[in-house]
């Protein structure tokens, strides 16, 4: 009868154990010496470089490494299929860069656009022209010196210096201890906005966004749209009272006001434009932080903001709080509601003007 613990049988385990272990070993073994790297220099012609990364036949196997010595290579397009790392030995320039997924770039200094699609690893560039991703990209150290655009879900922006703005257009997108010196949008739901450093206005819509910790210039500020948004310790001078759109009701059109910022806010009034002259003025109370209150416009105010157009009813105009508060907030731009028409007669939108 065969036992486990039977001496004979003990020996056989371990002799399996241990060739077990060598295959392991080996396997690792294989997997490092197969892994090439590989040198370019700028006595390559610009045109095998570009072969060796993008044509399919080139021995560059996925996993390689390609090391770009010093040197200014600027009519160089690089466009990698391949999942590599590339990296530099002192200052490299090229024109452009596309990389496609898994690919791992640093160091290089980029004239003009780049381009990723998703899961790829960028640090320490510097790039000039736009720079637009795609998914699950992790982006840190870099330089941009335009804007960065972000046309999906799930990437890490994190300790860049950006010159322009931000635009995201996607979920579940991170950003951190970024500092970004044009306005910025990001749109999408889910984000987390955690201690950037805003030199303009940043807009976030959609829901379910945590936004904390971020610093802003002085006369700029965050402004959100959406529910479920949670805004915590950011530092910012705008940041008095919100007016928030509830919706329709029986007796006309609800708002709410809201004081997040200031001990006490003074009265002030919401204001109601058609786009040429003030239509009508409605007071707003002194609230304490955190305290709210509603407003109602009444439908003969709505009605004052019909117009005609080629025989056609249409609305349009503005509401707005008009207020300077105990620190100076003089700022309409997150306080101000668009009305428009729709196939239901009104509908009352978040504005940016």
């Amino acid at each position: 009868m065969f036992k486990i613990y039977d001496k004979t049988n003990i020996k056989r385990i371990f002799n399996l154990f241990l060739m077990a272990t060598a295959l392991i070993l080996l396997f690792f073994l294989i997997s490092s010496v197969s892994a090439t790297t590989y040198i370019v220099s700028t006595e390559n012609s610009t045109f095998s470089i570009y072969n060796f990364l993008k044509n399919n036949q080139s021995p560059l196997a996925n996993g390689d490494t390609v090391i770009f010595k010093a040197g200014n290579y600027s009519d160089l397009n690089l466009n990698v299929k391949k999942s590599i790392t590339l990296k530099t030995s002192g200052k490299v320039t090229v024109r452009t860069v596309q990389i496609h997924n898994n690919t791992k770039i640093s160091g290089f200094i980029i004239n003009k656009n780049f381009y990723a699609d998703n899961s790829n690893t960028i640090t320490k560039n510097t790039m000039k022209g736009l720079f637009i991703v795609d998914n699950s990209n992790t982006i840190t150290k870099n330089t941009i010196k335009r804007s960065l655009q972000i046309n999906g879900a799930n990437n890490i922006i994190k300790g860049n210096t950006i010159k322009g703005g931000i635009w995201s257009n996607g979920a579940k997108n991170f950003f951190k201890k970024n500092s970004v010196s044009k306005e910025s949008q990001i749109v999408g739901g889910k984000n987390i906005v955690t201690s950037n450093t805003f030199k303009k206005h940043v807009y976030i819509f959609d829901n379910n966004n945590k936004i904390n910790g971020n610093k802003v210039a002085n006369n700029y500020k965050i402004h959100t749209s959406g529910k479920n948004n949670i805004l915590k310790n950011n530092k910012q001078s705008y940041v008095d009272l919100v007016l928030i759109n509830i919706g329709k009701n029986s007796k006309g059109h609800v708002l709410s006001v809201k004081n997040v910022g200031t001990k006490s806010s003074v009265a002030c009034y919401i204001k109601i434009d058609n786009y040429d002259k003030n239509v009508y003025n409605i007071k707003v109370p002194k609230l304490k932080k955190g305290k709210s209150t509603r407003i109602i416009i009444p439908k003969r105010i709505i009605n004052k903001l019909k117009y005609r157009y080629y025989e056609t009813t249409y609305y349009g105009g503005y509401i707005y709080l008009d207020y300077k508060n105990k620190n100076k907030d003089a700022d309409l731009s997150n306080n101000n509601l668009y009305v428009g028409s729709d196939e239901k007669g009104y509908r009352v939108y978040f504005s940016m003007m």
